[in-house]
Formats: structure tokens, sequence, C-alpha cells
């Protein structure tokens, strides 16, 4: 997620960063340059520098407090990685790690169910997007190198659509 503005604010777990590390660098050598997509007009595409898995996006309020104090009882955020993942889009299509997670779906529920928020996506998919890739591009990765790969998330994170970021330690 990188600094910048939004058209609307999100609540997201960060990867930890040794795993982060590692699933950066199996992007880089699994998926060449030349394959990434990009627009002259938004630098947004690419590679996905800062690993996460979102809870939720489109929350309208850009103020932190009431979506946080929704999570303030909440205990740590279990997680699973499953296999590789390709969404097609229509100018491109995104390389994620699909999410097992019972928190992360319980989590969602509860945000939508309690703040403003607009989202095209009907259903809930956690993932972690590693990359935005030209079209067909995804269609050759078959590495499942993280499939049950399992970590425990202690903090949740509010990104404001203003670009601002306030965290939100977790009950162990």
């Amino acid at each position: 997620m990188r600094s910048a503005q939004y058209d609307f604010s999100s609540v997201h777990i960060d990867v930890p960063m040794d795993l982060s590390g590692e699933i950066i660098e199996w992007g880089k050598t699994q998926i060449p340059d030349n394959s990434l997509f990009k627009d002259l007009k938004n630098s947004f595409w690419g590679r996905e520098d800062e690993l996460h898995v979102t809870i939720l996006y489109g929350i309208h309020s850009k103020d932190h407090q009431p979506t946080l104090q929704l999570l303030e009882n909440e205990k740590s955020i279990h997680v699973r990685l499953q296999n590789l993942h390709i969404f097609k889009e229509k100018w491109f299509d995104v390389v994620t790690i699909s999410v097992d997670s019972y928190d992360l779906e319980r989590l969602n529920a509860k945000l939508k169910g309690n703040v403003r928020y607009s989202n095209r996506h009907k259903i809930y998919i956690p993932h972690i997007t590693i990359a935005y890739v030209n079209k067909g591009e995804a269609d050759r990765l078959q590495d499942v190198t993280f499939s049950k790969t399992k970590f425990i998330v202690d903090v949740a994170v509010f990104s404001s659509k203003d670009g601002s970021r306030t965290s939100l330690k977790l009950k162990k």
C-alpha cells in the first residue's frame, strides 16, 4: 500500500516482514519485469511492495476512531496461506496468494455490519496481492511455495483515504 490519497479508507493486516520478504522475492524471480502491467497515468500498478491482507476496503470515513473501536476487544488474527490465485480483470491480471482465515472473515462481516462502506466486490476473498501483470502473463505460474504457511497477527491497521495509518494492538 503505497503512501497516497485513496477514494476510501480500509482496514488491513500486514504480512510479517520475513514472510513478506520471501513472497516479494518469489514474485521477482517468477514474474519478469516485462510481464508487469504498466499504466503511464498511474504508477500504482506493477509489484506490490507492502504486503497485506485487506479486511475491508471502501470505508467512507477518514476518521480511524469509530472503526478501530469496533476492533479494540478483538484477539489476534490467525492466517493460513493457500494456493496461488489469479484475479482476471478487464485490463490486467492480479497475482495473489489465497488466504484462509475464519478471523478475517468474521472481522470483515463485523465491519460491514457497522460502518458505512462501498465495495464493488460482493464476496470477501481474503488474499495477498503480489503483482498486477499483463493479461495472460499469470497463466504460466504454478508455484504454491507458500501453501499452508501459517502466521498470527496482533495488529490491525486503519489506512485512511488521506494516506495516514493508525495501528490497533489486538489482544493476545
